[in-house]
């Protein structure tokens, strides 16, 4: 069994939840319910240990939404190029050859 298998069985829940966020009076407000159906590992700096403050972090739901908006739009793209434009035009890229933002 490799380092990671055993890391993610040896892993345990956070004992702590994530802080409360009251609602700005001139927003709007809507609850939602999700059910989690791909694998989403939180964490901070330090391995093993849940961060306190940043339960779940926004590069992981970013990565996630970025991989189902491919799997569930990237049919309908004639080429890899046309779903790059517009995956860049969506989520960003990464720097390079004249352009700049985030990934």
């Amino acid at each position: 069994m490799n380092r990671r298998a055993e890391m993610q069985i040896n892993r345990k829940p956070p004992q702590i939840s994530p802080p409360g966020i009251q609602p700005k009076q001139d927003r709007v407000h809507q609850v939602r319910i999700y059910k989690l159906i791909t694998p989403l590992f939180g964490g901070g700096a330090e391995p093993q240990k849940p961060d306190e403050v940043t339960v779940i972090r926004a590069s992981e739901i970013r990565g996630l939404l970025r991989f189902w908006w491919r799997a569930t739009r990237g049919g309908q793209f004639g080429s890899l190029d046309e779903l790059r434009c517009a995956e860049e035009a969506i989520w960003g890229s990464a720097a390079g050859e004249g352009k700049a933002g985030p990934s």
